[in-house]
């Protein structure tokens, strides 16, 4: 929750991030977020006398957090929907939450399988257009192995 506090002709904020050390804007604005939760620092000021107290964050708390909270929230995301190109792209954007490196070993056994698709479907009467069209993206091979029988690797999610 955002906070502002007026206090005569003082403004203090919070929850907004200032930077590595306080706004201060001429004894009247105080921006006091200093990024504690990213690892910088606490920062607390006094009044009336509009002393300001600062002290070096233990942590970088938000790169612990953000894994546990961006996982659950990675794995509602349309990943299938993706072209090869952008599914990489974004899996590599995420490196840091480890359940991104078995959508990448997914993505990289599904793709491995397109030659062989493709070749297939080049020859079989069932298919009609580009190989390389219809290979564009992990839906599209899914139902061209399962048309053809052939074993894909399960889904990380």
């Amino acid at each position: 929750m955002k906070r502002t506090i007026v206090v005569g002709d003082v403004l203090a904020f919070g929850h907004h991030v200032t930077g590595r050390e306080p706004l201060l804007r001429d004894g009247i604005v105080f921006g006091l977020d200093t990024g504690a939760c990213h690892g910088w620092n606490l920062t607390a000021a006094s009044f009336p006398d509009g002393t300001i107290y600062s002290v070096p964050a233990r942590r970088d708390h938000w790169a612990t957090v953000k894994v546990e909270w961006q996982e659950p929230v990675l794995k509602t995301r349309a990943w299938l929907d993706l072209p090869w190109d952008k599914l990489s792209a974004e899996a590599s954007r995420f490196a840091h939450v480890p359940w991104t490196s078995s959508l990448v070993a997914w993505s990289e056994a599904l793709q491995a399988l397109v030659p062989a698709l493709s070749q297939a479907v080049a020859q079989s009467p069932t298919f009609r257009g580009s190989p390389e069209r219809m290979c564009r993206t992990p839906p599209r091979v899914l139902d061209i192995a399962g048309t053809l029988g052939v074993p894909t690797p399960p889904r990380p999610f």
